[in-house]
């Protein structure tokens, strides 16, 4: 028999698959690609930013407001960056019909995001609780809590797993 607990916990996982499903892979993805196109060309539009500024407005570059100035412009370029990415992306999926397995990739990647956080907030309030007390100890004890130790005894053994694998890797390269 499932617990209120374990009852609320699959609506927030299915909510979750269901706002993925909707919104889409690549736009639950875009926020990751912002973040990376900041940092790994950040610096570059940067400067690139604080070169052509300066010959555009004519002040100097020791002004202290044209870096201000340059951070923000190349801010907002990188999100530009990334919208145009997506809707060629998107317009891409559109033209090979591939938008239905967008639209279900996004759903497992909602499931699985909204498991994760869940699993975190879980158990962050747990460790709490342990140290105020404010629940019973008894009501964390639900079918999930099997699911939620065995993705994170995964997500510390993958790293190494993984580390193992590119060790064979390269040596049977060598």
């Amino acid at each position: 028999m499932m617990m209120i607990t374990d009852l609320i916990i699959l609506i927030i996982v299915l909510y979750g698959g269901y706002h993925g499903y909707k919104k889409g892979l690549l736009s639950q993805l875009f926020v990751f690609m912002i973040f990376f196109i900041l940092i790994y060309k950040g610096i570059d539009i940067f400067y690139l930013v604080s070169e052509i500024l300066p010959k555009k407005v004519n002040s100097s570059n020791k002004d202290p407001f044209s870096t201000s100035y340059s951070i923000i412009i190349s801010f907002f370029l990188i999100i530009v960056i990334a919208f145009l990415i997506k809707k060629i992306l998107e317009f891409f999926f559109i033209i090979t019909w591939i938008k239905p397995i967008e639209k279900w990739l996004g759903g497992i990647l909602g499931l699985i995001k909204y498991f994760f956080y869940l699993s975190i907030c879980i158990l962050l309030f747990k460790e709490i609780n342990e140290k105020i007390n404010l629940i019973p100890s008894n009501f964390f004890k639900n079918s999930f809590e099997k699911e939620f130790q065995y993705i994170f005894s995964i997500y510390r053994k993958a790293p190494l797993f993984f580390l193992k694998k590119l060790e064979e890797l390269y040596l049977q390269i060598s």
